[in-house]
């Protein structure tokens, strides 16, 4: 459900939305100056299967607030934020199709 991931990564995550082509299954946000494109596995590009972990880490200055927008949107995010015996604090969510993503404090 493209329109569903949309919503998790522009509402939840605050990435801008550039444009959702659904025909071709391809949506294109960006993170600051990073494009993000998400796509319907076999039909925007690649052969994935959706789920498990991305290795895919994003840093905030903001977890608490994060936290508490991913929240008010519903997503998966585990037992919330966790401090890492390197003193490296981090949440891990859940977008729509089960990928893992982790935040980690900047």
């Amino acid at each position: 459900d493209l329109d569903r991931s949309v919503r998790f990564y522009r509402d939840g995550l605050g990435f801008e939305q550039e444009f959702v082509v659904e025909e071709y299954g391809w949506a294109q946000l960006m993170a600051g100056l990073v494009p993000v494109a998400l796509y319907k596995p076999g039909q925007g590009g690649g052969s994935r299967t959706p789920g498990g972990s991305t290795d895919f880490h994003l840093q905030t200055d903001e977890l608490e607030a994060l936290q508490e927008r991913l929240e008010s949107i519903g997503a998966n995010i585990g037992g919330g934020i966790v401090k890492a015996d390197d003193d490296v604090e981090y949440l891990e969510v859940q977008d729509p199709d089960g990928n893992v993503l982790r935040l980690t404090r900047d």
